[in-house]
């Protein structure tokens, strides 16, 4: 490994002023993970202005396009045109993403996979195979980063990643608040849901917050939290008013997102979205590392219980958002 990213740091600076040069990152998975690479994509575009950079990744990639600051070129990972590489035998036309690609970086759990044997057999240049799982407590964005940067990054200098909604999205989040709170002034967004209910603040503290929040509240409901956010709205307190914002794309999500002025979430996709827009974000996190998976964004808290106590309380996160001045 150490001798491939050698090979990748020169193939880096050596080429440096090549506008044609082609560079393909894979990494599949989650929304979170998605938002979690892309500080290398950024740390590229820093050293390779005139680079052409590819995301081959799940259809969050595709998601999340629209809101970033920079072009990208995205190709689903399941896309038809891969499916040929996921056989055991040598493939011949094989897309320019990966022949083309002077280098490639495959973020994966399985390194003996025939799809990456295919893949590097067909690019023509430097390839290096990184874990999709940090090591210890080294922050994702860092080690995601530090496969392209090797002795380069400043480990202590955490990348960020910066997300915005697209206008039209914008346009239509001010109209539908318009019309369904009058003014946004002072609306709380909470996300009950995550990708695993052990991930999740318990619903009735979600609901305790909502009630001391002294706002209007956007319930924020994904493809996965019908159950979760179910939960939470039966346990609102009626003199509470609540939105629900549900069966919406990333990017009017997203925008609605930008209209409020704090976000509430468990340790999920759509926390490191919120952070990434720049939304005052308090995330709340249970089992899972802070160090390795906190959100991050210029507004920012993490909160957790001390070590044996369950979850934090709803005054504990309370207290995060005045901190960061977002109530």
């Amino acid at each position: 490994m150490r001798r491939e990213k050698i090979r990748m740091v020169d193939a880096l600076e050596s080429r440096r002023a090549d506008a044609e040069l082609r560079i393909t990152l894979v990494r599949s998975g989650g929304l979170g993970d998605t938002v979690l690479v892309l500080p290398a994509l950024v740390w590229l575009r820093k050293h390779l202005c005139g680079a052409h950079l590819t995301l081959v990744g799940s259809h969050w990639a595709e998601a999340l396009s629209p809101l970033l600051p920079f072009p990208l070129e995205v190709v689903c990972f399941d896309s038809s045109l891969l499916t040929p590489l996921f056989g055991p035998d040598p493939v011949g036309d094989v897309p320019d993403v990966f022949s083309e690609a002077a280098v490639l970086v495959i973020y994966t759990a399985s390194p003996l996979h025939d799809w990456i044997r295919n893949v590097r057999r067909a690019c023509r240049g430097s390839t290096i195979i990184w874990p999709s799982a940090p090591a210890g407590s080294r922050h994702a964005v860092v080690h995601f980063t530090q496969a392209l940067a090797a002795g380069l990054l400043d480990s202590s200098d955490v990348p960020t990643p910066t997300l915005h909604a697209p206008e039209v999205a914008r346009a239509w989040a001010r109209e539908w608040l318009r019309a369904a709170v009058g003014s946004p002034v002072g609306l709380t967004a909470i996300h009950p849901g995550s990708g695993g209910s052990q991930k999740c603040w318990p619903p009735e503290c979600f609901a305790e917050l909502a009630r001391k929040a002294h706002t209007s509240i956007l319930l924020v409901e994904g493809p996965a939290d019908v159950e979760a956010c179910s939960r939470v709205r039966s346990l609102i307190s009626s003199a509470v008013r609540v939105v629900e914002a549900r069966g919406l794309g990333l990017a009017e999500t997203a925008a609605l997102l930008e209209q409020c002025t704090l976000y509430v979430a468990n340790d999920s996709g759509l926390s490191h979205v919120a952070g990434a827009l720049g939304i005052p974000t308090v995330a709340v996190f249970g089992p899972t590392d802070p160090d390795v998976w906190a959100p991050l964004g210029r507004a920012v808290a993490v909160v957790r219980a001390p070590e044996g106590t369950g979850w934090p309380t709803p005054e504990a996160v309370l207290e995060a958002a005045r901190h960061l001045g977002a109530e």
